[in-house]
């Protein structure tokens, strides 16, 4: 009986993968999506929960290996969606295409995304309406798994229908069976609200943050960032040397009590480390 080979999605002919498939990054421990790419910076789009704080930057990693640093714009914990920044040279230079609210959601969808960091992997979809979560307000489209891979990792990772983006992955349910995703409109929502971050003539990284180190300029503001936190380190090294110092100066304190009575017989006082050597009394049996 002979079986046919099954290969991994991100192993699959180049062929079969979507056109969204190198828009799909890996991104901290999460998964995003390039939705807006421009001649020197590109846009992508992932969950909130992923996100440590708007400007913090990171690496990611597109379908090839290759990659570089992004870093987190914008960030809406309501809805659980994030965008961040990279560099355009940094990317495949392919978008995943947003669909408008005016368009309907199909019965069968797919989803793309790095389950426990590898991928990416493909999932594929059946849309079974909306839902809430308890961990969220606002509510989720809800989606059941039918087949593919579908894990821990896949946060913020793309939900497609007709060949769209309708949301990204926010959770799963406990045994990975249900995924759940934010709704179109509230996709729609957030881009319109950040639509000045999308915007093809913004190429200038936040001055106030240090940007990705792609060049002489930039490894010099990052190092004078890391010298800044060496400093706060010291600052606090030294008050933990004072509380050391504290301790090692206070001596130790030795009292010899009466069995009996209880009776304090003897009270001195060490410096720490002295070594304290005591004679105990001879007990002599009749």
């Amino acid at each position: 009986l002979l079986l046919p080979l099954l290969t991994l999605d991100s192993e699959r002919d180049q062929d079969s993968r979507p056109s969204y498939y190198n828009a799909t990054v890996k991104i901290g421990g999460c998964t995003g999506v390039i939705i807006k790419t421009g001649p020197e910076v590109s846009v992508g789009i992932s969950a909130q929960h992923c996100t440590p704080e708007v400007g913090a930057i990171t690496s990611f990693t597109n379908p090839d290996g290759t990659g570089g640093y992004a870093r987190w714009v914008s960030e809406d914990t309501s809805s659980d969606l994030s965008l961040f920044k990279v560099w355009s040279k940094d990317t495949k230079r392919v978008m995943a295409a947003v669909m408008p609210d005016k368009e309907k959601v199909a019965k069968e969808c797919e989803g793309w995304g790095y389950p426990k960091g590898r991928g990416p992997r493909w999932k594929k979809l059946e849309y079974e309406g909306k839902f809430h979560i308890t961990s969220l307000k606002a509510e989720r489209f809800q989606f059941r798994v039918t087949d593919g891979d579908f894990n821990n990792g896949d946060s913020g990772g793309g939900v497609y229908c007709n060949g769209k983006l309708i949301g990204i992955t926010s959770h799963g349910s406990e045994k990975h069976k249900h995924l759940f995703s934010c709704t179109k409109s509230q996709l729609n929502a957030f881009l319109k609200k950040n639509s000045d971050k999308l915007s093809a003539g913004e190429v200038e990284w936040d001055g106030s943050r240090v940007p990705p180190l792609d060049s002489d300029k930039d490894r010099t503001i990052a190092l004078k960032g890391v010298i800044e936190r060496l400093s706060k380190m010291e600052s606090e090294n030294e008050k933990l040397r004072e509380i050391v110092r504290r301790i090692a100066n206070t001596p130790t304190r030795v009292q010899i009590l009466d069995p009996v009575s209880g009776k304090v017989l003897a009270d001195e006082s060490y410096p720490l480390g002295t070594p304290i050597r005591l004679l105990l009394p001879e007990i002599r049996r009749k």
